[in-house]
């Protein structure tokens, strides 16, 4: 089993889709404003290239992942049964 790597320890091959772990904000209406969560979102990206702005991972057009703190390789597809 894939374990979770630190953005800090080693990045992903540029270009290489992987899992990202990464810090989430979400929208306070009683505050109105921006508010970091305890817990991490996770998703599927692209690993491009590290700039002066840290990793940039991204998971579609025009969308970068913000704040990746770790990630691991994707898990291999399923063996298909040919018939």
């Amino acid at each position: 089993m894939e374990k979770w790597v630190s953005i800090e320890k080693r990045l992903p091959k540029r270009g290489e889709r992987v899992i990202v772990a990464h810090r989430r904000y979400e929208w306070s209406n009683a505050r109105h404003k921006y508010y970091r969560l305890k817990r991490l979102g996770v998703r599927s990206a692209v690993y491009w290239y590290e700039d002066e702005n840290g990793p940039r991972f991204s998971d579609g057009p025009d969308s970068v992942v913000n704040e990746p703190v770790a990630w691991m390789p994707l898990p291999e597809p399923p063996k298909c049964a040919t018939h």
